[in-house]
């Protein structure tokens, strides 16, 4: 009994296969044993990625298999066969969570619900709602999402179809210890900035305990036009000016900015971080913005500085140059414990490097076999490297600097070889790579895309070296004696 229990334990799959939510909302014994849920999209490729693997309790295999061979895949039949089901799926998912009590993780990976206690007369609870009958409740992931890529004649209707999370009951949450949030613009519908007064609330009274914070923000211009030429970054300055949160190890900010002079409170506050990652997509959203920043001629910040000591246990860090160097610029009592790092290599940076001693996974962007050389000579311990080489450089020379770090095993390159290189010259660079690189275990060179190849080795006694060269996104390998 206790084995089969264990089935209902992680659960992930589409909220069209109702015959899992109504056995769940039929067997509150069964549902009080559910841990995690992911509720998958309908259609693959929708929302910008592809499906992960279903997970159901063994009894469901059948039926998750014949559902993933017959269900709709194209826009049309998505319209008109699958929303009149997915609003009894979703009535049936909520009456389950219900009697979810033992709920610590919660992921929504699809368009908004369709159910909406907040807007629609006579609908008393929603998906949302529902959570806030599991008291276990720690951990929520939500992809806020519609297709901005359709284009036809029934974007109207579509899009009347749902509102966006933030619109929700779904900030109305409590004691969360991670909250990943990632919201998409609704094209001619959303305000061009989203409405974060509820989140910030959450956030500010009622999470303190939260570790996880992950916010991303896609919004773009709410036209049809060139999208991107039009990034909007959400301004939250009112949460992270006042928030501490003793227990925050990992932070993501996309698509966000705040004012230098709360970037340095904020990080301050919470010497406890340990992975902080900050994407800008264009020049016009970048992170730390000045009152006076101009999007037509976007600057990076002038003399940002921080007091000593800021982000003491950092050991990851994925944020634009002006800020990392910043950081890293802040003294510390004690070496930081950097071990993952995005840079570009210049002098300054250079300079601040020498003291991380236990960082082992760089990413430096387009280089130099100089600058690659430099860097070995001042961290030759590292063992995964991502590069691009220069303009013009050799890749004979790349390579050699490459060699310099004598513990490398993992090896990222952009621009080793070209789209039109023949099998022959693809297998004559991995040739030396894996040669002057006597550790290297895996490497993945890409031309352009995501088109390339990766090459796993594995070293003998006696220097037989075996390895299978495969290509990226497409099927198929040889082998090479």
């Amino acid at each position: 009994m206790l084995s089969r229990l264990n089935d209902y334990r992680v659960i992930r799959a589409p909220l069209g296969f109702v015959e899992l939510w109504v056995h769940l909302s039929k067997h509150p014994s069964l549902a009080r044993h559910v841990e995690v849920i992911e509720v998958q999209r309908q259609m693959t490729g929708f929302n910008f990625h592809q499906l992960r693997r279903a997970i159901v309790p063994p009894d469901f295999n059948i039926a998750a298999q014949s559902f993933s061979e017959n269900k709709a895949n194209i826009y049309s039949q998505f319209m008109t066969h699958y929303l009149p089901s997915a609003r009894e799926a979703e009535k049936t998912l909520i009456t389950a969570v219900k009697n979810m009590t033992a709920l610590k993780s919660f992921q929504w990976d699809r368009e908004p619900p369709l159910y909406d206690s907040h807007h629609d007369d006579g609908i008393e609870d929603d998906i949302w709602t529902a959570l806030r009958s599991c008291p276990a409740l720690r951990s929520l992931h939500i992809m806020d999402a519609s297709d901005n890529d359709i284009r036809d004649e029934h974007d109207h209707e579509f899009v009347a179809k749902f509102r966006p999370i933030q619109e929700s009951q779904v900030f109305t949450l409590s004691n969360l210890e991670s909250l990943d949030y990632h919201t998409h613009g609704y094209n001619n519908q959303m305000r061009p900035v989203p409405a974060v007064d509820e989140l910030i609330e959450m956030l500010s009274h009622r999470c303190p305990n939260l570790k996880t914070l992950k916010l991303k923000f896609s919004v773009y211009g709410n036209s049809h036009q060139d999208d991107s030429a039009d990034f909007t970054t959400v301004n939250l300055n009112s949460l992270f000016g006042d928030v501490t949160w003793p227990d925050l190890e990992t932070v993501v900010l996309y698509g966000v900015h705040l004012s230098p002079s709360v970037v340095s409170r904020f990080l301050a506050a919470h010497p406890s971080i340990r992975s902080f990652r900050v994407v800008e997509a264009t020049p016009q959203s970048q992170f730390v913005k000045q009152d006076d920043f101009n999007f037509l001629e976007p600057k990076t910040p002038d003399g940002l500085s921080f007091p000593p000591n800021i982000l003491p246990n950092l050991i990851d860090i994925w944020a634009p140059d002006y800020l990392t160097l910043s950081i890293l610029a802040s003294s510390t009592s004690s070496p930081r414990p950097l071990e993952k790092l995005l840079i570009q290599l210049t002098d300054e940076s250079l300079k601040y490097l020498g003291g991380l001693s236990s960082l082992k996974d760089i990413s430096v962007g387009t280089t130099t076999p100089e600058q690659l050389t430099n860097l070995a000579a001042i961290l030759p311990d590292v063992v995964k490297l991502n590069a691009i080489p220069a303009r013009d450089v050799q890749v004979s020379e790349f390579i050699s600097a490459v060699s310099h770090f004598r513990h490398l095993e993992v090896l990222h390159h952009s621009g080793l070889i070209s789209e039109g290189d023949s099998p022959k010259k693809i297998e004559l660079v991995l040739r030396q790579l894996v040669i002057q690189c006597d550790r290297l275990r895996s490497i993945s060179l890409r031309c352009g895309g995501q088109l390339g190849v990766t090459c796993e080795i594995d070293r003998h006694e006696g220097g037989r070296i075996d390895w299978v060269i495969s290509a990226l996104n497409e099927q198929g390998s040889f082998f090479m004696e």
